[in-house]
């Protein structure tokens, strides 16, 4: 698989014993070669910052890939900038342009 690569498959448990399959099918990912996002800490203070499993109260898809934080992080990031940008269009209260 190529990096970043996914594919999508059905997964069932094998009983370890028999070989025989067991339990219902589930859905599952193989994923090729992948950055993993890791916990950022700053050592002077102690503090530390997990990955995001959340944003803007949805769930992120594939927080454990770093190409799924990105992912939901454009669409944020270009409504910031939008937003930036009609602010900077606007003419502010008291100034004259």
């Amino acid at each position: 698989m190529r990096f970043n690569e996914r594919e999508y498959v059905k997964m069932q448990k094998v009983n370890r014993q028999s070989g025989e399959p067991e339990g219902p099918l589930i859905d599952g990912v193989l994923a090729g070669p992948t950055l993993k996002p890791v916990r950022a800490t700053d050592s002077r203070y102690g503090d530390y910052c997990d990955p995001p499993e959340i944003h803007l109260g949805e769930a992120i898809k594939y927080c454990s890939f770093v190409d799924g934080l990105a992912k939901a992080a454009i669409p944020y990031l270009r409504q910031l900038i939008e937003e930036a940008q009609e602010l900077a269009d606007s003419p502010s209260e008291g100034t004259t342009r």
